[in-house]
């Protein structure tokens, strides 16, 4: 059964919204089933565009679940995609993206990179980049530069999250 014109987009579009809504609520194992979708050749909700500007998402919802290397073999195929055109909330996913797949060794200069560019236009993708950052600190017990790494006190990071009408990730915000 074939389904009306526009609706993959549509659905792609209501996967996302759930996937987003677990990954900030901390259910990544649930985020990634729904944004795994939006990815999956063959699905109804399949749909190419949307791939692209949700990948940031569904790479951290993948790693944080455990399925790392299925999203590392799909970076591969659509890190190239960038640069035809060239697309800057593209780019911002495959930043996003490439914190999550860095190996430990590569982790510390990813985030160098992620963080040393000028993301004031995007300051939901700096903030959540900001936020990655102090949790990979904190995992690797280096605690003191984690509260450092945003610059300000858990309050006022927390009062900026809520600022932006960020209200999915309440707790992420006061983790930070």
């Amino acid at each position: 059964m074939g389904l009306p014109i526009g609706a993959p987009g549509l659905l792609s579009l209501v996967l996302y919204a759930r996937g987003t809504l677990e990954l900030g609520y901390g259910r990544h194992a649930e985020a990634y089933e729904h944004l795994r979708r939006i990815h999956e050749p063959g699905d109804a909700a399949c749909h190419y565009l949307n791939t692209r500007q949700m990948f940031g998402d569904f790479t951290e919802a993948a790693v944080r679940s455990g399925h790392r290397d299925e999203v590392l073999a799909l970076a591969r195929e659509l890190e190239p995609l960038g640069r035809r055109p060239p697309s800057p909330w593209f780019d911002l996913q495959i930043l996003y993206a490439r914190l999550f797949l860095a190996t430990d060794d590569e982790a510390g200069p990813a985030f160098e990179d992620a963080l040393g560019r000028d993301l004031s236009a995007w300051p939901v993708v700096q903030a959540r980049i900001k936020l990655a950052y102090g949790e990979w600190l904190r995992r690797h017990r280096r605690q003191v530069e984690s509260r450092a790494a945003a610059g300000r006190p858990r309050r006022i990071r927390r009062a900026r999250h809520e600022s932006l009408g960020r209200t999915d990730s309440p707790g992420a915000a006061r983790r930070g």
